[in-house]
């Protein structure tokens, strides 16, 4: 049992490496295909955020220059005061006020990835522009310093971009990171990338790392990670992008990621595999033992000849051939005589004889004491049966001589010889051989 589970283990461990570097090479290459096409759509769909976000930041400065950009549908967008004293006069909100003017007379391109996301802020009026009316006291929120130096969401320099770090929106609730750029000394314009918006990321999660001169980063780096796999050092892949100046995306494909669907269908059918194989393996030795019980079951202790079990196995014949019974003479005299063990090498001597003269194919079977069953499969007539019977009694005769207890008390044995065809049945065929073997010992 233990035997067949190691090895049913072994063939499971192989056939999962064997089976994962073939469905590696089957399906690979599609998932990787696949992946890298959607970080490409999403560093594009990121990229293109970023020339909306120029776009807004043209028509804002110069009208006539936006006027050749295609518009695909009108927003309308408002003003949106904190509350405070300082937001409250208009002129305070001056640049807003132009801002709202040109987007609202042109429209703005909106992308699939920040559709209505776009956000311009007044450090100075604290108020902002956005598509819909806010509360004062989300307003607030949003110029909050604690919250903004927390998020990494407060005033950047002119014409620099920012990346703020992973945080849950204060509109929404949604996670999200916001690109800015400075726009003026007191003005910034960006855009918030919500997750949710974007089936790619339900399975990964964002990691953004700001500028570190200690480890000669200059730029921000917006890390890709896959949540369901482990971060490791090794990455079958790894896919990056400048989408702005200062601003890099990193995606690194995890070799799990690749060999997800690989290992899923190896270790399926690898585990089938070793449970046939342990059924196959397990039954097959159940089999063996059952068989190697069974002959050592059959065989006499003394003469190493099949016992006379083997006709509770075997009752009919499966070949046509001559049975022989053959039955020893005064061994009971010899046994009486010179002792129990004399009596056994006598009869040991009688097995050993037989089994010398008859072939491979044939059998030799100990009824009982000092008499035997030979079975000649495919002896095809008596008259050559008896030969063989000869020679038997020719190697005692030979053998008798060098033993001395044996030349006072010849061995010798009658027999009965009866032809048999398969589908006989044993037990007839040796009550006929024995009717001509006490014929022979009568005469």
């Amino acid at each position: 049992m233990l035997h067949s589970i190691y090895f049913a283990v072994r063939m499971f461990i192989v056939s999962v490496v064997v089976l994962t570097v073939i469905f590696h090479y089957i399906f690979s290459a599609s998932t990787l295909k696949d992946e890298q096409s959607k970080i490409h759509q999403t560093m594009n769909e990121l990229s293109d955020a970023l020339l909306e976000l120029s776009n807004i930041i043209v028509i804002a400065k110069n009208e006539k220059l936006a006027s050749s950009t295609p518009l695909n549908r009108r927003s309308y967008i408002y003003i949106s005061h904190a509350d405070t004293d300082a937001a409250v006069k208009a002129e305070k909100t001056e640049h807003l006020s132009q801002y709202k003017k040109a987007l609202d007379g042109l429209g703005f391109i909106t992308t699939s990835s920040i559709s209505g996301n776009f956000m311009i802020k007044d450090w100075q009026a604290h108020s902002v522009l956005y598509r819909r009316k806010l509360e004062p006291e989300l307003v607030s929120t949003i110029f909050d310093p604690v919250r903004c130096r927390k998020l990494n969401i407060c005033k950047t320099k002119v014409h620099k971009y920012r990346v703020s770090y992973m945080h849950e929106d204060a509109l929404s609730g949604n996670q999200l990171f916001t690109i800015f750029k400075g726009v003026n000394d007191h003005i910034d314009i960006g855009f918030n990338f919500h997750l949710n918006n974007n089936s790619y990321f339900d399975d990964k999660t964002i990691a953004i790392m700001p500028p570190n001169t200690k480890k000669n980063q200059k730029s921000y780096v917006i890390s890709v990670k896959y949540s369901d796999y482990p971060d490791s050092l090794l990455f079958y892949r790894s896919e990056y992008a400048d989408i702005a100046d200062g601003i890099i995306v990193i995606v690194q494909i995890p070799f799990l990621y690749v060999l997800d669907i690989p290992l899923k269908f190896s270790f399926i059918l690898s585990f089938f595999i070793a449970i046939s194989i342990f059924y196959f393996h397990f039954i097959q030795r159940i089999t063996s033992e059952s068989e190697l019980h069974k002959q050592k079951s059959m065989i006499d202790t003394l003469t190493k000849a099949y016992n006379r079990r083997y006709f509770d196995y075997y009752s009919e014949a499966t070949s046509s051939g001559v049975l022989a019974v053959i039955d020893g003479n005064k061994i009971k005299e010899i046994n009486d005589t010179l002792g129990h063990s004399a009596g056994d090498s006598a009869i040991k001597l009688l097995a050993s004889s037989a089994q010398e003269a008859i072939r491979d194919e044939d059998y030799l079977i100990r009824n009982g004491g000092d008499e035997f069953i030979i079975l000649l499969n495919d002896c095809p007539t008596i008259e050559i049966a008896t030969e063989i019977i000869e020679k038997i009694q020719n190697k005692i005769l030979q053998k008798s001589k060098y033993k001395k207890e044996f030349r006072e008390h010849k061995i010798s044995f009658a027999y009965g010889l009866t032809s048999y065809s398969a589908g006989d049945q044993y037990d007839e065929i040796i009550e006929m051989a024995d009717f001509y073997m006490y014929e022979h010992k009568n005469k």
